[in-house]
């Protein structure tokens, strides 16, 4: 299982990786606990991982610089912020 959490960049204070997401495996047991947390829960890498490409980079980004248009919870996973992603209007 997996989900997005803040990029692990923002913990070596080089990068400025506050709008940035990355997948990240979780254990089954805190699957239950990312949703809690808003966060979402994916079965697959794949998935995952096209979910934080989209995230990272929505229509109308350009570059490399990221632009995460969801908000992280307090909650973290492994030290990370637990992303929370926009919601659909």
């Amino acid at each position: 299982m997996y989900t997005l959490t803040q990029h692990i960049g923002v913990l070596s204070g080089r990068l400025d990786l506050t709008n940035a997401v990355e997948t990240r495996s979780i254990v089954d047991d805190q699957a239950q606990r990312v949703k809690d947390a808003g966060g979402v829960v994916f079965d697959d890498y794949n998935t995952a991982h096209d979910a934080e490409l989209v995230e990272n980079y929505p229509p109308g980004t350009f570059g490399f610089i990221s632009a995460v248009r969801g908000t992280f919870s307090d909650e973290e996973y492994l030290g990370l912020r637990i992303y929370i992603p926009a919601q659909e209007a």
